[in-house]
């Protein structure tokens, strides 16, 4: 093999690995804190309810995410309307190319959780179906959520 051929074939071989690396290393690990398109309802210390922006926050690994926590609102078939918090031990797998998507059951629902993680941003959706008595099977619908890195 010439030379010229052998230099040519150590600068596509660097450059595939370069390029592996770099798709290995997406996102920054921690905490990322951030909020749904939604509302929440909530009080403050004196009993008044207001409306503000509902949070999720989740920490992230090098192939995992997990402490998943969100709140979102429901919507009910009688037309009734829940705040609801959200809260998952259990971690999600992120994929090479920094996409997650889990799932778990809470009690009379289930709650998912999916988007990706780039650099020190992440978006992506979720959605909460839960039992409520007297009131039927509660739905969310599809919420999109977006968060960031956040230094603690």
């Amino acid at each position: 093999m010439k030379l010229s051929r052998i230099g040519v074939l150590a600068l596509v071989i660097s450059a595939l690995t370069a390029g592996a690396a770099v798709a290995d290393d997406q996102h920054v690990d921690g905490k990322y804190r951030g909020h749904t398109d939604g509302k929440f309802f909530t009080k403050n210390a004196q009993g008044e309810g207001h409306y503000r922006r509902a949070k999720v926050t989740f920490i992230a690994t090098d192939t995992r995410i997990s402490h998943i926590r969100f709140e979102v609102r429901v919507t009910c078939p009688d037309g009734t309307h829940f705040s609801t918090v959200s809260k998952h031990g259990g971690s999600i797998p992120i994929g090479f190319d920094g996409h997650f998507n889990g799932s778990a059951s809470n009690p009379g629902g289930e709650d998912v959780f999916k988007g990706r993680i780039v650099d020190n941003r992440a978006s992506g959706r979720l959605r909460r179906t839960i039992a409520v008595s007297g009131h039927g099977t509660c739905s969310s619908g599809s919420v999109e959520w977006k968060a960031v890195h956040v230094s603690e």
